[in-house]
């Protein structure tokens, strides 16, 4: 919304400071987010991250743009597959902590704050990964109370009650120890939930994969498959689902030998 102010023209000038004006009774960063929103339903996460960082500087105080660059944060870092991505999701859980200090009602803000930590502790390592844990485990929690029918964060509480059932019992006892606390979870439960996330998005890839890894997990191959093979007909509806059905083929193919 900002218009340059180094043109040559004295009518250029006046064009752009006119072009850049809110009209009448519209919302402050509404272009920012309008401009934002599109580039985020075309899975362009590059611009849509401009976008909504943007706006939440300008709007700092405003729930849509604080929860839009908590997210266009940690997708950006989702499309990066380096370390560097760990800076993206840093600042992507600085907004999701603000949004959910700020709007403790919004079943997003403990969402978000879970993702971000989720993805950070991927990068982690042994004990690095239990202070990220707890917060996981409450935030998603939280976040299902909120919100009960919405199904990522089933996926998400799935996807880490199968790491904690198959993380080293050494570790947890770590955990215990150092913070006073024992991540919980068992393959049983993974499955359960992502069932429901399945029940409430029945052609999710992200769901669709987890629920895959975790019957792999349990050793029941065949229901794995039939899953995969499923979840190559689904649409893309998410910027990861290209990546993730790629994943899908190839797990696909190394449980079929």
């Amino acid at each position: 919304m900002i218009a340059s102010t180094r043109r040559v023209f004295l009518c250029a000038c006046a064009c752009a400071l006119l072009h850049s004006w809110p009209v009448r009774g519209e919302p402050p960063c509404k272009s920012l987010l309008d401009s934002g929103d599109s580039a985020y339903a075309r899975f362009d996460n590059a611009t849509a991250l401009d976008r909504f960082s943007r706006a939440a500087k300008e709007c700092p105080d405003r729930y849509e743009s604080i929860m839009k660059a908590a997210r266009a944060f940690i997708d950006a870092g989702e499309d990066l597959y380096s370390k560097r991505a760990e800076t993206l999701y840093v600042r992507g859980l600085s907004y999701a902590d603000t949004l959910r200090r700020r709007y403790p009602d919004s079943g997003q803000s403990y969402f978000l704050t879970a993702v971000a930590a989720s993805n950070i502790a991927q990068i982690k390592t042994g004990v690095q990964r239990l202070p990220l844990a707890k917060i996981i485990d409450s935030n998603i929690r939280r976040s299902i109370e909120k919100d009960p029918q919405f199904a990522p964060a089933y996926v998400v509480l799935g996807a880490y009650y199968r790491e904690v059932a198959e993380s080293n019992p050494i570790l947890r006892a770590v955990g215990a120890i150092l913070y006073g606390w024992v991540p919980r979870g068992t393959l049983a439960e993974s499955e359960g939930s992502l069932l429901k996330a399945t029940d409430l998005a029945p052609q999710s890839v992200y769901a669709s994969l987890e629920l895959a890894r975790t019957y792999v997990a349990m050793g029941r191959r065949k229901e794995a498959i039939e899953i995969l093979e499923r979840m190559r007909t689904f649409p893309r509806a998410w910027h990861q689902d290209d990546t993730l059905k790629a994943e899908g083929r190839r797990l696909m193919a190394i449980l079929k030998k």
